[in-house]
């Protein structure tokens, strides 16, 4: 696979959907087109804390100048 970029929360809903259907990490793999790794940790992330989005849009640094100048 390529570099490393953020799942869209469409992604995300279909892997905790597919799991919760009783459908193997192998078979979600190969069904939404990412690693098993990467299925296995969005469907624990929801298990542990019930949330299928990314919080990385809203990481790094902040901007130096804002709107008003």
């Amino acid at each position: 696979m390529g570099k490393k970029c953020d799942l869209s929360d469409f992604y995300r809903g279909m892997i905790v959907g597919a799991r919760q259907g009783g459908v193997s990490i192998s078979e979600t793999a190969d069904l939404v087109g990412f690693s098993r790794t990467t299925v296995s940790r969005v469907y624990r992330e929801w298990c542990e804390k019930q949330k299928t989005s990314s919080e990385r849009q809203f990481s790094g640094r902040k901007r130096l100048v804002n709107e008003s100048g």
